[in-house]
Parts: structure tokens; C-alpha cells; sequence
């Protein structure tokens, strides 16, 4: 075999294993992202519902929240300004958290029921009396994508869940 003969067997030995090293190192790569994409979707549930723990854990800490919430399904205009103003930032809370899992899910980091959950549970409360009035004056604070998917909800009864004191009646009125 001459030198030249040599030398060309040698290149393309070269370029196989080339070959191959790039195959392993896209195969590695394709495994670490999919991992990745694991790892994120599992963190943004995790993220979710911490969150949504935290938001739910302010009537552990504080049971007059609860009068509150209560009072404000059945008669936003019955309720005090301060009473309207804790109500305006717990709720406010719940649909920014709302909007956050939305964005997680769009992005693939959340699934569809997962995100479906937290929004029913915004329609159960803005679909009552008391809560409906405050949706309309204050959903212009959200984007438009959102107030448009929600809206689209609330147009379309079959789509909704029971209001709040409907699914849980220990949110009901206490009879006085």
C-alpha cells in the first residue's frame, strides 16, 4: 500500500469516527434537553403550587379573611373599602397567579389540566354576584390574551364551572 493509499484510508477512518463523535454528542445533547424540558416542567408544577399553598395559606394565618371572601361572592357593594381592598389584592393574587401558570403553560412548562384547575378556580369566584363587578372593573389591568381566554370562558356557560359557594358550601352566608 503506498503512502497516498494510506493516507486516504486514514482520512476517511477519520471521518467515521468524526462521524460517529458527532452522532454520540447530538444523541447526548438530545437527552440532556429532553431532561431539561423535564426538569423545567417539574420545577414550574412545583413553582404552581407552592405558590398557590402560600396564597391559601393567608386564611391559616388570618381567619377574618375568610368573613371576608365569604361576603364578597354574594355583594361586592355591601362590602367596606378596606373589606373591597383586602378582597381586591387577594383576588388580584389568585388571577396573577392565574396568568403566571397560564404563561408556564403555553411555554409547554405546565400542562392543560394543571393550568385548567387554577383557572376554574378564578371563574368559579369572578362568575359570582359579588365578584363579577370587580372582574369587569379591574380585568383591564391583565393582558389582553388573558382577559380574552377568560372572557371567552364566561361567555360560554357550558364551559364554567359551579360558582364557589356552589362547589364548597362552607363559603356560603352564615344564616343570621
Amino acid at each position: 500500500m503506498d503512502h497516498q493509499t494510506f493516507a486516504q484510508l486514514l482520512g476517511n477512518y477519520g471521518e467515521f469516527v468524526g462521524a460517529i463523535a458527532v452522532v454520540a454528542t447530538l444523541v447526548y445533547l438530545t437527552m440532556q434537553i429532553r431532561q431539561s424540558n423535564i426538569n423545567n416542567r417539574v420545577s414550574a408544577q412545583s413553582h404552581v403550587f407552592q405558590t398557590f399553598q402560600e396564597l391559601m395559606s393567608c386564611f391559616r394565618n388570618n381567619p377574618d379573611l375568610c368573613n371576608v371572601i365569604r361576603k364578597g361572592f354574594w355583594e361586592w357593594d355591601s362590602l367596606t373599602k378596606n373589606e373591597q381592598a383586602v378582597l381586591h389584592s387577594y383576588w388580584g393574587d389568585l388571577v396573577n397567579h392565574c396568568l403566571m401558570s397560564l404563561n408556564l403553560h403555553e411555554s409547554g412548562a405546565l400542562s392543560l389540566r394543571d393550568y385548567q384547575g387554577l383557572e376554574d378556580n378564578v371563574l368559579s369566584a369572578i362568575t359570582t354576584d359579588g365578584l363579577a363587578p370587580w372582574w369587569r372593573d379591574t380585568c383591564k389591568l391583565y393582558p389582553a390574551h388573558f382577559i380574552e381566554r377568560i372572557d371567552a370562558r364566561l361567555a360560554d356557560p357550558s364551559t364554567l364551572p359551579p360558582k364557589f359557594p356552589e362547589r364548597y358550601s362552607f363559603w356560603e352566608l352564615d344564616e343570621a
